[in-house]
């Protein structure tokens, strides 16, 4: 009797260890979805998407407006008449190349 006692006390201490292991790692859980944190943080997003379509907004409105202005001054940069024109520019750039890699190979240079 005196054995078993002495299983079921070592049992019961192990079961105590396995219990507070697993509390300690129950600090780490997420919060419940009706708690404060959770509230506070919805509205922290809510503020920063605010912030953040504001910013878009303006963005967008420069942005019109600049190519309205180009368009009606008739401004290019580089960059517009490269979206507008890349397969012609590519096509003729490398045409250019291998014809001058043919004529240096004809007169014996290459």
């Amino acid at each position: 009797m005196r054995g078993y006692a002495q299983i079921w006390d070592a049992l019961r201490r192990f079961l105590r260890f396995c219990e507070e292991l697993t509390r300690s790692v129950d600090i780490s859980r997420p919060a419940p979805e009706n708690s404060l944190a959770l509230n506070n943080e919805c509205y922290f997003e809510k503020y920063i998407d605010r912030i953040d379509y504001a910013l878009y907004n303006i963005v967008m409105k420069l942005r019109n407006r600049i190519q309205r202005f180009k368009a009606k001054h008739r401004l290019y940069c580089a960059n517009d008449i490269w979206k507008r024109y890349e397969i012609v520019i590519t096509m003729v750039g490398f045409w250019t190349v291998v014809l001058t890699l043919l004529a240096l190979e004809a007169r014996g240079i290459i």
